[in-house]
């Protein structure tokens, strides 16, 4: 059960830009390296933060 609490937060945020971008809502910008970047920096701190919350 731990594994699949460790991966839920970054699943499901991958699934809601996932959403996002398909019908067109959220744009995807050309410099996709300096995005997954972004979202990997943004991802980081809230994955911390969730594994202490839940222990």
């Amino acid at each position: 059960m731990m594994k699949f609490s460790i991966l839920f937060s970054p699943l499901m945020a991958t699934v809601i830009i996932g959403v996002g971008i398909r019908p067109g809502w959220t744009d995807m910008p050309q410099s996709t390296s300096s995005y997954l970047a972004a979202f990997g920096m943004a991802l980081l701190p809230s994955l911390f933060k969730n594994i202490f919350e839940e222990l």
